[in-house]
């Protein structure tokens, strides 16, 4: 593999690995939902 191939795959890997951490960190540390929506009355609500 060619020297620019390492580069890209290592920047692919990075944004990868990064977007997972921002997704995973997003969603643990949203705060808690305590009241459940109903759904309106055209979905069966």
């Amino acid at each position: 593999m060619t020297t620019l191939g390492m580069l890209f795959m290592i920047g692919s890997l990075a944004f990868v690995w990064g977007l997972t951490y921002w997704c995973f960190r997003k969603v643990l540390t949203a705060p808690a939902d305590d009241h459940v929506v109903k759904p309106p009355d055209s979905l069966g609500g």
